[in-house]
C-alpha cells in the first residue's frame, strides 16, 4: 500500500509568516496614526503648529522602544502557530490517510476482479 503523502507548497510553508508580518505591519501603521493624533493634540495644547520634523524622532524613538517586545511577540506567535498546526491539523491528516487506504484497497480489489 502506498503512503499518501501531502505536496508542500509554497504557500503552506510560508502562509503564516505573511499573516504574521502583516498583523505586525497593521500594528504599527496603527502606532504611527495613533501617535501622530496625540502630538497634533498636544501641539495645539501648547500652541504650537504640527511638525513632522518634531513628529519623526519621536516616532522612531517610540518604535524602537517597542522593537524587542514586538520580535519577541512575532517570534512567539510563529513558533505556537507551527507547533500547535502539527497537534491542530493530526487529525485531518489521519483521517485523509485512513481515506487514502480505502480507496487504494478499493482499486487493488477492482483489479483482482478484472
Amino acid at each position: 500500500m502506498e503512503e499518501y503523502k501531502r505536496k508542500s507548497t509554497f504557500w503552506r510553508n510560508w502562509g503564516a509568516v505573511f499573516i504574521l508580518i502583516a498583523f505586525f505591519m497593521a500594528s504599527w501603521g496603527g502606532q504611527f496614526v495613533n501617535q501622530m493624533v496625540v502630538q497634533q493634540k498636544e501641539s495645539e495644547q501648547h500652541g504650537r503648529a504640527f511638525s513632522m520634523e518634531e513628529f519623526w524622532p519621536q516616532f522612531w524613538a517610540s518604535t524602537f522602544e517597542n522593537w524587542q517586545s514586538e520580535w519577541l511577540q512575532l517570534a512567539t506567535q510563529a513558533l505556537l502557530i507551527s507547533g500547535f498546526s502539527a497537534i491542530i491539523f493530526r487529525k485531518q491528516d489521519e483521517e485523509h490517510y485512513k481515506t487514502q487506504a480505502m480507496i487504494e484497497q478499493l482499486r487493488k480489489e477492482i483489479k483482482s476482479r478484472d
